[in-house]
């Protein structure tokens, strides 16, 4: 394989077929001080199966499933830098004596004989510009030399090219895009048969001849996919790889694109290694075609980083190309830190290499990151799964249980031959149903979900077979940037194509499970669950609002009948969600989960220890430090919500000064975006005291950050909507009667809720959705502008795409504990004060639904892939959702019992008994159907103790006597040591 080199020193590439691709010059960052054998160890290849090296033709890959992205350099743009100097540097320099390279490698013994070993057949080379065409350069510079003062090559060169326009025009280029580089390539070859040099040629129309004949590769390129398809490594395609390694300007060429070139212009090419392989001779590669073009080879000098035409050679060394790029040398403390990278980057790498992990590394675009792509064979999986007994859905003749994965037999094909594949006899296979006739492939019991588990389970379990890397410390110590599992295009596009149907109304919400896992997945179930019970208070409420247009106030009969209505929804609503949520745990095998040790948040630190659980070295902070962060934590929060109390009082004093002037709608307004920016800054003040107390695990920290947001959104959403209806009537504050509009504070309350729902309708909808996207768009900005600033400033460069994991490392981590605590405020806005604003339901339906669209989006456009988390249900969310049902039933109470003109007449005593009878018979109707439905369903109950018993019976014991399938799935779990057959019967020397 041309223009790999000499990787003797990365024992674990195995094969020519799987070693890196060729690395490009760095485009980006400072320059490392590294020689000729560390750039010839970077990692950018697949590393095979560990003791299993894959065929030559065996060019099928498992798909990759996570990314680990490393730091690489430091990157840092010298603005200082002479560019004009750096423009003026020659594209093709002239004559040089090969002599000076012998200056150049005076103390590298390897080098400096190859360099000898030249002398004796070349005697000069010309040096190359090394700006990312260096290889078009000096392969056009050597075919221009030999057309100059040749009429025969030039008339024979002019006629093979005629076609060439319309057979790149037939490749899918627009003819207006190309034509022009097409007559100035044209012209120049005219202009060479007229007398003119090579080197004024090459000078005057540089940039257009090197367009022109990228255009030519990636034209051959598309020609000869199928032919030279397999050779490709990262990327998916011939016109992916022509789209972000041939097309742009600046992106330097690899044999693919030599054999193209070559191919198509029917000019042979050598390629001369000056390198640190065995043998004083410089290996050589030619690209020999059939051809009947009277040229003789052009010869490139190739050394690490770049090509030079040699008495005719060059590419370009690393040094001169940073330099080239306008960028600086390290400091000292760079230089520790990238080795510092450098030692834990090989340490990791090696390390999963050695588990069995297929990975494939390769440089971002500004080479200032090392991109490392996970995947595993299906038999490693297998072999993982049957060693931590994960668990699997079995078929449905099983009842869909979930059990421990065995190595399984695989059994008969179905009756006609309709499952013509057969993968497994027990378990269920998930083939692409959205292909008709697909049939399941070896690892179709796993789906995408369990084998992102599986593979991180493998990357992080000090387990036998496993890595065991503390990605959590990495991450904390900034020796990895990030490690995230990679998107499936086609089931994103599945998904968001059927939004509706899949995050609104739940029908097709396996496939939320199948590709995001439980945790999500219960998320949008509960959505939808929700917008289907606010059908019916939407309707009552509808109903209810028309009344009170007629009657002028929401302050009428209608009142107590709404009241009573929504106490009985707010406590049952979450019971009934319990219900359904524990269906689909027993659905989906969660129902009986165990709690696992959750892997250490990367932002926990502490000291060093051996843990008494896992026998095993992990960081430990002690509780007796934790608490006075705690203890500081909630001081913060009590002046936090005095603060609060103030400014709320404010705000109600300059709204009665002003409400002669019709200020009452605008301070209402203004309360509402208060309430949305203090809401926005105690978020980040919460995270930031949470993230300060240092909790070791994910469900510890949220649970800690909930419990601080819980108090204080509570406060800061509801206190005006509690002080308007029950304290705000012929009340003082600040020495100032306060006073309702028509005396009627229902009035007040549901204008102002009416102004608190429609504001988080449309901008925090806004900021939730705008937010991450302009994140994500800064950070491939400015990334793209840092890397564009480092190359030449010429209109002719075309910077490169971002591959689909740089691009989605730029995006934002995922969590659906925001999103929930949105859902809960808006809860609290539809319970608790409706008798006030009937109309608010419609409004919650809207907002559910629009919060349904622009979660999915998120998740498949604006997010990270989360890896997916196994949940039997919403806690403790569903906890906090169960006290605000239960507030709310008593608040609408207390609004029309102590509130409301309906109980005026009522004395005080009466009316306190009349809210304790209605409250305590809303709590016996909740009691009353907790007995009658309980949380756990008994059809949920029996199905649970049935599968219990499928299992225990076709798998723990080897099936039932007539089974004989799954009794041979049974003893297949464990390899028997063959039987002893001997050729006679020995039985009378057994004695002897």
């Amino acid at each position: 394989m041309p223009f790999v080199r000499d990787h003797s020193t990365r024992e674990l590439l195995q094969q020519d077929s799987y070693k890196p691709r060729q690395e490009r010059p760095h485009a980006g960052g400072i320059q490392e001080d590294v020689d000729e054998e560390e750039e010839a160890q970077r990692p950018g290849g697949y590393i095979p199966v560990a003791g299993q090296p894959m065929p030559q033709t065996q060019r099928k890959l498992p798909p990759s499933d996570v990314v680990m992205v490393f730091p690489y350099k430091k990157r840092c743009v010298s603005c200082a830098m002479d560019q004009a100097e750096v423009q003026r540097a020659q594209l093709v320099g002239p004559l040089a004596p090969l002599s000076e390279l012998e200056a150049e490698y005076a103390e590298n013994p390897a080098f400096l004989a190859k360099v000898k070993s030249l002398e004796e057949r070349f005697s000069s080379f010309r040096r190359t510009s090394p700006d990312g065409n260096c290889f078009y350069r000096a392969y056009l510079f050597g075919i221009f030399e030999q057309l100059v003062g040749n009429k025969e090559r030039h008339a024979a060169f002019a006629s093979h090219l005629k076609g060439a326009l319309d057979f790149c025009i037939g490749a899918g280029y627009e003819k207006v895009a190309i034509e022009d580089f097409y007559e100035e390539f044209m012209a120049s070859i005219e202009r060479l048969g007229d007398g003119s040099t090579a080197e004024a040629v090459m000078e005057d129309s540089s940039d257009a001849l090197v367009c022109w004949t990228r255009v030519l590769t990636s034209a051959s390129l598309k020609q000869r996919a199928e032919e030279l398809g397999g050779f490709l490594t990262s990327h998916s395609s011939i016109h992916q790889f022509c789209a972000q390694e041939v097309d742009p300007m600046n992106t330097e060429a690899d044999h693919l694109q030599i054999i193209a070139l070559s191919a198509h212009l029917s000019v042979p090419v050598t390629v001369v290694y000056l390198d640190r392989s065995a043998g004083a001779a410089a290996a050589e590669h030619g690209f020999a075609h059939d051809t009947s073009l009277p040229f003789s080879p052009v010869y490139l000098l190739y050394r690490p980083g770049h090509y030079d035409t040699n008495a005719h050679l060059r590419w370009g060394d690393a040094a001169a190309e940073e330099e080239a790029r306008g960028l600086r040398q390290p400091t000292e403390d760079q230089i520790r830190q990238m080795e510092s990278w450098k030692a834990k980057r090989n340490t990791v790498i090696h390390t999963l290499s050695d588990t069995g992990l297929v990975l494939m590394l390769y440089y971002s675009r500004d080479r200032d990151e090392i991109f490392v792509r996970i995947a595993a064979d299906p038999q490693h999986l297998r072999q993982v799964a049957e060693m931590i007994r994960y668990q699997l859905e079995l078929k449905p003749q099983y009842l869909s249980a979930f059990a421990d994965y065995k190595n399984d037999y695989a059994g008969r094909r179905d009756m006609n031959y309709r499952d013509r594949c057969v993968v497994s006899h027990l378990y269920e296979t998930h083939a692409d149903k959205e292909k008709e006739g697909d049939y399941p492939q070896k690892d179709a019991i796993f789906r995408t979900v369990d084998r992102l588990r599986l593979i991180d389970h493998i990357v992080r379990s000090g387990d036998r077979s496993c890595a065991g890397i503390d990605v959590g410390q990495l991450l904390h110590d900034g020796d990895l940037i990030h490690y995230f599992p990679l998107h499936e295009q086609g089931k994103l596009q599945d998904m968001d194509k059927d939004w509706f149907k899949t995050f609104v109304i739940g029908r097709n919400i396996y496939k939320v499970r199948d590709y995001f896992g439980e945790r999500i997945a219960l998320y949008f179930l509960f959505m939808s669950h929700f917008i289907k019970w606010m059908v019916i208070p939407t309707l009552i409420g509808c109903f209810c609002c028309v009344l009170d247009l007629f009657m002028g106030t929401p302050n009428n009969w209608t009142a107590m009948f709404l009241c009573i209505g929504v106490g009985l929804f707010s406590t049952t609503f979450i019971h009934f969600w319990r219900r359904k949520s524990n269906l689909y745990a027993l659905k989906w095998g969660t129902f009986s989960m165990k709690k696992k040790p959750e892997p250490t948040r990367p932002e926990f630190y502490g000291v060093s220890r051996i843990n008494p659980i896992t026998s095993r070295v992990d960081r430990f902070y002690p509780w007796s430090e934790r608490i006075w962060k705690v203890l500081f934590s909630y001081s913060v929060i009590t002046v936090s919500l005095i603060a609060l109390f103030f400014v709320v009082g404010i705000l109600m004093v300059l709204r009665h000064i002003f409400h002669k002037n019709n200020g009452r709608i605008t301070f209402q307004v203004i309360n509402a975006l208060i309430v949305e920016l203090l809401n926005t800054l105690f978020t980040s003040l919460a995270n930031w005291l949470t993230d300060r107390e240092n909790h070791r695990s994910y469900s510890e920290h949220a649970n800690h950050l909930l419990a601080k947001m819980v108090v204080f959104k509570f406060i800061n959403c509801y206190v005006s909507l509690y002080y308007i209806a029950f304290l705000k009537e012929h009340s003082y504050l600040f020495g100032m009667p306060m006073t309702c509009v028509n005396d009627d504070c229902l009035n007040d309350l549901g204008s102002q809720l009416a102004i608190f729902m429609i504001m988080r309708l449309t901008v925090q909808n806004m900021i939730e959705l705008g937010a991450p996207y302009a994140v994500m768009y800064y950070r491939e900005y400015t990334e793209g502008n840092t890397f564009k600033t480092s190359l030449f400033t010429n209109p002719m460069t075309i910077m490169p795409d971002l591959s689909s994991p740089e691009k989605q490392s730029k995006k934002e981590d995922y969590d659906v504990y925001q999103d929930m605590d949105e859902v809960l405020i808006l809860y609290g806005y539809t319970v608790l004060f409706v008798v006030a604003c009937p109309w608010i339901p419609l409004i919650t339906m809207i907002s559910l639904v629009l919060e349904c669209f622009m979660d999915q989006k998120k998740l498949v456009l604006l997010f990270r892939r989360p890896f997916p988390s196994p949940a039997s249900n919403n806690e403790p969310w569903d906890t906090a959702f169960d006290v605000f049902g239960m507030i709310a039933m008593a608040t609408n109470t207390a609004v029309v019992v102590f509130a409301s003109n309906v109980f005026a007449s009522w004395s005080h005593h009466h009316k306190i008994l009349l809210f304790l009878v209605v409250e305590h018979c809303m709590i016996a109707f909740r009691i009353l159907m907790s007995t009658l439905f309980p949380a756990v369903p008994w059809e949920v109950r029996m199905l649970a103790m049935q599968q219990q018993v499928m299992v225990h019976r076709h798998l723990n014991l080897g099936g039932e006597e007539d089974d004989h399938e799954t009794r041979a799935s049974a003893m297949m779990a464990t390899a028997q040591p063959p039987p002893l057959v001997h050729d006679a019967d020995e039985e009378e020397y057994w004695y002897t």
